[in-house]
C-alpha cells in the first residue's frame, strides 16, 4: 500500500492536504498550500537540527 503512495504524487498531495488542512477541499490551491506547508516544516526542522548540532560541538 505504501508503494502506491510513493509512486502517485496526487495521492501524496491529498494525504498532505488532509494532514495539514483537514477542513479544506481537494482543489489545486489547498493541495499546493499543503505541499508548501510540508516543505516549510521540513526546512524548519532541518535548520533546528543543524543549530542543535552546532551547539553540541561548540
Amino acid at each position: 500500500m505504501t508503494d502506491a503512495y510513493r509512486k502517485n504524487n496526487l495521492s501524496q498531495a491529498i494525504a498532505l492536504r488532509s494532514h495539514y488542512l483537514p477542513n479544506e477541499q481537494d482543489n489545486a490551491d489547498s493541495l499546493a498550500r499543503a505541499i508548501w506547508l510540508d516543505e516549510h516544516f521540513t526546512q524548519s526542522m532541518v535548520m533546528a537540527v543543524n543549530k542543535g548540532a552546532g551547539l553540541l560541538f561548540k
